[in-house]
Parts: C-alpha cells; sequence; structure tokens
C-alpha cells in the first residue's frame, strides 16, 4: 500500500469533483476547491474522521469494499478505480466483477433523479442503488447477498418475491427474465456470474429449466408494470430503461400517468417511504414465511408473501368501542379533565430547570387492539398539496415544526395550522382530505405519530368514486 500516493489520488479526486456533479448543492460560503472531505465521506458510506485520515496518509489499511465505496463516492471510472485498488495494495477487480461498479456517467443521470423511483442495475439483475422512493416501491434491492442479490435468481427462486406482481403476469415475466438472463450468459460465457446463477437455477427451479430448453431470447419489454404494494395496492406504472453504452447496466425509472390513481399512490409512497414488509424478522434473517437466508443463496431477508386480495380496497377500520368518529372527535376537542403536572423538579440537580411548554393535550381516543406507532417527519415543498385524500387506522397526533399547513377532516372546515401549533385526527372512518402547504414560496415541515391497526398500512388512499359518494359529509369550502 502506498499511502503516500493514494492520499494524493484522493485528494485530486476530491477537488476535482463539484458539488453539482453529486446532485449536493453548492452554497455561498464554499471555500474548498471541489467537494468537502465530509461530502466525500457521504456519498462513500465512511465516516469522516476514516476518510481524512485517509487523506492524512495515516489509519488501518483499506479493505476493498471501503475502496469500491470510494469509487463510488468519487464517481470513478473504471480505469481510475483499479488504479485506486493498486494504490491500496489489491490487484484491479476481475472485469466479472466490475458490474458492481456504477458508471459514472449513469451515476450523474441517477443523481439528477432524486425525487423519482429510479435505481441502476447490473446486466445480471443486481440492483446497485436506488433512490428512497424506489426503495419505498420495491424494498431495499441492495441488501440481499450471495446469488440472491440477482432478482433473477430471485424470481425463481424465491416465491415471496413475485407476490409484487398480479398472478396472471407470472407467466410473462417468467420469459422476460429468462430472457434476460440468457443475453448475459451469451455475453459472458462459462465461468461468469451470469453462469453461476443459470447453473444455481438449473438445479433449483424446474420453471426456469422448462424456459432455458427453449433458447429464451430478450422480448420487447413491458411499458407497462403492474404492481401489488403492501401499503397502497395495485399500481400501474411505465417504466423507462437507460442503457448504458456497455450493455453491463441500466438505470429503471418508473413514472405513473398524471392525474392517474397510481400516480396519486407514488406521492403517498414519496411521504410514507420505507417499511418494512413485515415486522416478523426470523433469526435467520427471513421474514415471515419467506425461505431462510440459506434457503436463498444467502438472502439477507426476503419478502414476506402478501395476502390474496391485497390490491383490492381494504376494510374500513373501526375503533375499538365501535363509536361514531366524527362524533368522537367533538367530544374530544375539550380540554382534559386534570390539569397534569408536566416537569418533576429534580432536588438534586444544580443546573437550570428545563422549560417546559403546554402546545396542546387531549383525552387519549380508543385505539385499536394491539396499535402499532410510527413517527414521521414530513418536509412539503412550497406550495405542496400533500398526500391524496385517505384514512388512518388510528388516531394520528402532530406539531408543524416549520410554515403553515391547511388541515382538513371530513365534516369540518378547512383550517390553516401554522408553526408551533398542533393538531390531531381520531382516524377510523373519518376522511383526511387536506395536509398540503399553505405557502407557495417557502417549505413547511410536521412531525406527526399515527398509531395504526397491526398489518394494515397507516395511510389508506381513499378512491375517487368513495369521494363522490360521500361528498355530502364534506364541509362548504371557501
Amino acid at each position: 500500500m502506498d499511502r503516500a500516493r493514494l492520499a494524493g489520488f484522493l485528494r485530486a479526486r476530491r477537488e476535482a469533483l463539484q458539488p453539482e456533479d453529486v446532485g449536493l448543492p453548492r452554497g455561498r460560503r464554499r471555500r474548498t476547491r471541489g467537494l468537502r472531505r465530509e461530502e466525500v465521506a457521504l456519498l462513500s458510506d465512511v465516516s469522516v474522521d476514516y476518510y481524512v485520515r485517509l487523506e492524512q496518509e495515516r489509519g488501518p489499511h483499506p479493505s476493498e469494499q471501503t475502496l469500491a465505496a470510494l469509487a463510488r463516492g468519487l464517481r470513478l471510472s473504471i480505469e481510475e478505480r483499479d488504479h485506486l485498488f493498486r494504490l491500496g495494495g489489491y490487484l484491479a477487480p476481475q472485469p466479472a466483477r466490475r458490474a458492481d461498479h456504477i458508471n459514472p456517467g449513469m451515476l450523474r443521470v441517477f443523481d439528477g433523479l432524486g425525487d423519482a423511483a429510479a435505481q441502476v442495475l447490473n446486466h445480471v439483475g443486481e440492483t446497485l442503488t436506488q433512490t428512497r422512493l424506489a426503495v419505498a416501491l420495491h424494498g431495499d434491492e441492495t441488501a440481499y447477498s450471495g446469488l440472491a442479490r440477482s432478482l433473477h435468481y430471485r424470481w425463481f427462486a424465491d416465491p415471496g418475491s413475485r407476490a409484487h406482481y398480479p398472478e396472471e403476469d407470472h407467466t410473462a415475466r417468467s420469459r422476460l427474465v429468462a430472457g434476460d438472463l440468457h443475453a448475459a450468459f451469451s455475453r459472458d460465457g462459462a465461468g461468469s456470474r451470469a453462469a453461476e446463477i443459470v447453473d444455481a437455477l438449473l438445479a433449483r427451479s424446474p420453471e426456469f429449466a422448462d424456459i432455458w430448453r427453449t433458447h429464451p431470447v430478450p422480448g420487447p419489454c413491458r411499458a407497462t408494470e403492474r404492481l401489488l404494494h403492501p401499503q397502497v395496492g395495485a399500481l400501474e406504472l411505465q417504466c423507462q430503461t437507460l442503457l448504458d453504452p456497455d450493455l453491463s447496466q441500466r438505470l429503471l425509472v418508473y413514472t405513473a400517468t398524471p392525474g392517474s390513481e397510481s400516480a396519486e399512490k407514488l406521492r403517498l409512497l414519496a411521504v410514507l417511504g420505507h417499511r418494512p414488509w413485515s415486522s416478523d424478522v426470523r433469526a435467520d434473517g427471513g421474514f415471515g414465511d419467506s425461505p431462510s437466508v440459506e434457503e436463498l443463496g444467502g438472502q439477507v431477508g426476503a419478502r414476506p408473501t402478501i395476502a390474496a386480495g391485497c390490491h383490492r380496497r381494504r376494510r374500513r377500520p373501526v375503533l375499538a368501542d365501535g363509536s361514531d368518529a366524527r362524533s368522537l372527535h367533538e367530544k374530544l376537542g375539550a380540554p382534559m379533565s386534570v390539569d397534569h403536572s408536566h416537569h418533576i423538579e429534580n432536588p438534586n440537580s444544580t443546573t437550570p430547570p428545563p422549560q417546559v411548554e403546554l402546545i396542546g393535550s387531549v383525552p387519549t381516543p380508543p385505539m385499536p387492539e394491539s396499535s402499532e406507532a410510527m413517527t414521521i417527519h414530513v418536509t412539503l415543498p412550497p406550495g405542496s398539496a400533500g398526500s391524496p385524500p385517505h384514512r388512518h387506522t388510528g388516531p394520528a397526533f402532530g406539531y408543524v415544526v416549520e410554515g403553515e399547513m391547511i388541515f382538513e377532516l371530513e365534516g369540518e372546515p378547512e383550517r390553516v395550522v401554522r408553526a408551533g401549533e398542533t393538531f390531531w385526527e381520531p382516524g377510523g372512518d373519518v376522511i383526511h382530505y387536506q395536509d398540503g402547504n399553505n405557502l407557495a414560496d417557502a417549505q413547511s415541515r410536521f412531525v406527526v405519530t399515527m398509531f395504526g391497526v397491526p398489518d394494515q398500512p397507516m395511510l389508506i388512499p381513499v378512491s375517487a368514486e368513495e369521494l363522490e359518494e360521500r361528498k355530502s359529509r364534506r364541509a362548504p369550502r371557501p
């Protein structure tokens, strides 16, 4: 390992890379030439102290995994990455392993898609990186290991992976996946990663073996993909594909027709973010009834099977005591029965006491049995309409941190909740119509804790048909 040359190379590449190259804001007071050290550390998923020590010619010998992460963070070309490995005392990765390194041009395009559902895959179906919305849509596909890193392998080896697609689409998708893998195998030949996956599937999956004997070739890409999501149900999305010039990687971008129900669900997923598809994590790393790590060739966690009919409208939740949620909301608008103490003096403390300010309180509404709670922080861009009309399976309590939020529940006039003010709703049958930004020129932020029914999504979209049926219950709008 040549510490001096490694430090110099890292420093030179950091200074040559501009914030705009990686999707970071430049800011007004930037004095550093190129990126800051902490920015490189963030992009490479290493600690700032560790990266600083590398540039200062000290610290531990970096592993191959760390050097690969630094190569991605610094947007190095294949040749530059190989040089970095040699400076770190390693042989340059063999061509078969280069599929893990995202090509700089592809990564620059990906960096500009932060708000979209986008992900980069290599030629054998291994997911290399995903945007936050793509993780919310598909789950964290970068968390797998071994053969299970390949979605081609998972499709035939893990029945749970198919629950993301309607059953009537499985046959066509099987041929599409097998044809894609056949193209990679034909290009790379024996001894390649593609060959390893093919050999494993021939031994494991009779379905794959039957298709493979027909010499499948890649067919036309399906312009529209139908997906089943455990939180928002059925989506119909358009998948656009960008191929790298050497065909080793592809960028997938999922979009929905503007104004469609699927577009509203995508917008809702952007607010919800990623939640594990099952809370029943087994000791072997699997979820629910899905196969174990060993069964899936080293997979970190398999998706659980989604119950049949999950794409249909879910049964409307009922409050624990069966009462009408709207009247409950009116009852609980009154102050609490007791003026509770919010701070206890500490006689052993010599420091100033905390300053406590009561900003809101209500008696506890009925909770669903065995409730689950989730707290989220939501940032609304200027003029954002927020989530589409929806329900919560249980009560929700929130606080506006910054700006102003338009808040509307079924049967109540819309109102503006400003920074420092609270809001709440009983959940259940009540439709939550609005939680958008009231400011057209500034962002607004709020924090909300939601209580929900186990195994049901915290937010359930309301269909256009039901909104029409219940429009008489909505308060007159200004």
